[in-house]
C-alpha cells in the first residue's frame, strides 16, 4: 500500500499514513496515533493510497484503491478519507470499479483544466478513471480507449516543456502511451503526480523547492560580455537547500556563496549555443530547469558561413558544404564547425598536385578604424602536406602588398577536428586602419601526396576600442 508523510490537519506537523490489513492509520512524530479507520476490504492484497487535498479546504485526505475478489472477478474498490479519518461519504465512497488494483496509486492533479483538482485511478485492463472534489465524474472519463496494464500507475507531466500537462501510460496494449491533457503544468494543482508522489519517491506531501520562474537568462549574449545568472528559489518548506549546477560552458564558474553564476564567454565560443542545467534540492526532493544561452560575435567583421560572405576566390576555393572522404582524406569534415558550410578548396575533394602558384581565398576590406589590438580568429581543419605542399595566412592594408600572419611550423598539418586559432595583427599594420585585408593561401604544392588542404568557418576580426 505504501507510506505517506503530511500535515493533513494543518497544525504544521507531518503525520506519517499507512495501512494495515484492515485499517488505514494516520500517526504522530511522537508516536501516538491521530487515528485509524477499519475498512471492510483487504488492505494487503494490492492497491495503493495518497494524500492531497482534493477539495480545496487547507485540510488532507487520504485516498485509498483495494482489491475486491468476488465470483472469479476482480474490482477495485476506492476509499476517501479526511484529514480525522472520517469515510467522505458525501462524495459517494467508497466507489467501486472493474479492474485489478495491484500497485495502482490514486494521482491528484488538475488534469482537466477547470482550476480544480481531479482524483485519478486507472487499474489494470479497464480505462482510466476520474472524479471531482464532489465525487462526480469528471467530464471525458473513463478514457475508454486507454486501459494501463497490470502494476502499473500512470505518471503526470509536462514531458515536452510546452507547458501542457500529459499523462504516461504503460497500457495493456504493450505499448508506452503519452496523451496531452487540456490543463497547463502547474506543480501547485499537483499533489500526487506519480506513485510515490515525486521523482525521489519521497511520499512526502510538504511542498518541493522551485527554482524562481522566469529566470534572469538572456536568451543571447555578445563574447566577451560577462553574464551574471542570480540562482533563486521559492522555499515553502523553509528547508535547507542546495544548488546542483552542470554542463556550465568552458570558462563559465558556480559561486555556491552568492549562488550565482558567472561567465565572460570567449571570442572563439560565439556562434554556438550552449546549454546547462540547474536544480536545487532540499535532500529529498528537487527542481530543475535547462537553460541556453547563444553566443553571438562582438566583432569587427564576423561570418558564420551560413550565407555567401562574399570573398573573393580563386579558382578551386569554393563556398559550401564539404563532402568529407575517406582513405587519405580522412579528416576532412563534412559540415562546418557550427552550420554546414565553408569556405574551402575543392570541397568534394583533395586540392591539386603540380600546383605551380598560390591560391588564395580573400577577405573584402574590413574597416578597423577606432580600434587597437586587432585580432583575426577562426575555426579551421586544415591538412596538407606541408613543407612539399605550402599554405599561408597574411593581412594587408590595400590588398597589394602583403604580410605574412603565420606559417606552419609541423609537419605535416592534419587537423583531425575542428581547431580555434587566433592570431594577433602586428600594431603598424592593423590599428585605427581604415582598411584591412586577410587571406588564406595553398600550394604551391608537389606531385607527390594531397590532402583536403583548407576548411575555414565562423571568422571573426576583433579589436579593442580607442578611448577618445
Amino acid at each position: 500500500m505504501g507510506t505517506a508523510l503530511a500535515d493533513l490537519d494543518a497544525d504544521g506537523k507531518f503525520e506519517v499514513v499507512f495501512c494495515t490489513d484492515k485499517e488505514v492509520a494516520a500517526g504522530r512524530a511522537t508516536g501516538s496515533t491521530a487515528w485509524k479507520t477499519k475498512v471492510p476490504d483487504p488492505l494487503d492484497l494490492g492497491g495503493g493510497l495518497c494524500v492531497g487535498d482534493l477539495n480545496e479546504d487547507g485540510l488532507g485526505e487520504v485516498y485509498v484503491v483495494t482489491v475486491v475478489e468476488a465470483e472469479e472477478f476482480t474490482f477495485s474498490r476506492v476509499y476517501a478519507f479526511d484529514h480525522k479519518g472520517r469515510l467522505l461519504t458525501e462524495a459517494g465512497y467508497p466507489k467501486t470499479i472493474m479492474g485489478d488494483p495491484t500497485r495502482c496509486v490514486p494521482l491528484i492533479a488538475d488534469i482537466d483544466g477547470d482550476g480544480h483538482k481531479e482524483l485519478i485511478v486507472g487499474s489494470s485492463n479497464e480505462p482510466i478513471m476520474a472524479w471531482e472534489a464532489d465525487g462526480s465524474v469528471t467530464p471525458g472519463f473513463p478514457m475508454l480507449a486507454l486501459a494501463p496494464d497490470i502494476e502499473c500507475t500512470p505518471a503526470l507531466a509536462d514531458l515536452d516543456q510546452d507547458g501542457d500537462m500529459e499523462i504516461m501510460v504503460p497500457a495493456d496494449d504493450y505499448r508506452f502511451h503519452v496523451v496531452d491533457l487540456p490543463a497547463p503544468y502547474a506543480t501547485e494543482k499537483i499533489d500526487w503526480g506519480m506513485i510515490r508522489h515525486d521523482p525521489q519517491n519521497s511520499g512526502w506531501t510538504a511542498k518541493a523547492p522551485q527554482i524562481d520562474h522566469p529566470l534572469s537568462v538572456p536568451s543571447q549574449v555578445q563574447a566577451r560580455q560577462i553574464l551574471e545568472i542570480p540562482l533563486a528559489t521559492l522555499n515553502p518548506a523553509n528547508l535547507p537547500l542546495r544548488w546542483l549546477v552542470q554542463g556550465l560552458p568552458d570558462g563559465a564558474r558556480y559561486d555556491a556563496n552568492n549562488c550565482t553564476v558567472s561567465w565572460e564567454p570567449r571570442v572563439d565560443q560565439a556562434f554556438q549555443s550552449y546549454t546547462f542545467s540547474l536544480a536545487v534540492t532540499d535532500g529529498i526532493r528537487q527542481d530543475s530547469r535547462t537553460v541556453s544561452v547563444e553566443v553571438l560575435p562582438d566583432a569587427i567583421y564576423s561570418t558564420n558561413m551560413d550565407t555567401d560572405p562574399n570573398w573573393t576566390l580563386d579558382k578551386s576555393w569554393e563556398w559550401g558544404v564539404p563532402v568529407a572522404r575517406g582513405g587519405i582524406a580522412k579528416y576532412d569534415p563534412n559540415s562546418g564547425h557550427t552550420g554546414p558550410n565553408v569556405i574551402g578548396a575543392l570541397l568534394r575533394g583533395n586540392y591539386l598536385n603540380n600546383m605551380s602558384k598560390t591560391i588564395y581565398a580573400t577577405t573584402p576590406a574590413i574597416d578597423c578604424r577606432g580600434f587597437r589590438n586587432i585580432h583575426l580568429s577562426f575555426w579551421r581543419r586544415l591538412t596538407v602536406e606541408w613543407p612539399n605542399d605550402r599554405v599561408c595566412l597574411q593581412v594587408s592594408q590595400d590588398g597589394v602588398t602583403w604580410a605574412d600572419l603565420w606559417t606552419p611550423d609541423q609537419s605535416p598539418l592534419m587537423d583531425e577536428s575542428w581547431t580555434s586559432v587566433d592570431y594577433a595583427v602586428p600594431a603598424g599594420i592593423g590599428d585605427n586602419q581604415p582598411t584591412l585585408y586577410f587571406r588564406w593561401g595553398l600550394g604551391p604544392t608537389n606531385g607527390s601526396v594531397a590532402y583536403g588542404g583548407w576548411n575555414l568557418d565562423d571568422v571573426q576580426v576583433t579589436g579593442e576600442r580607442i578611448a577618445d
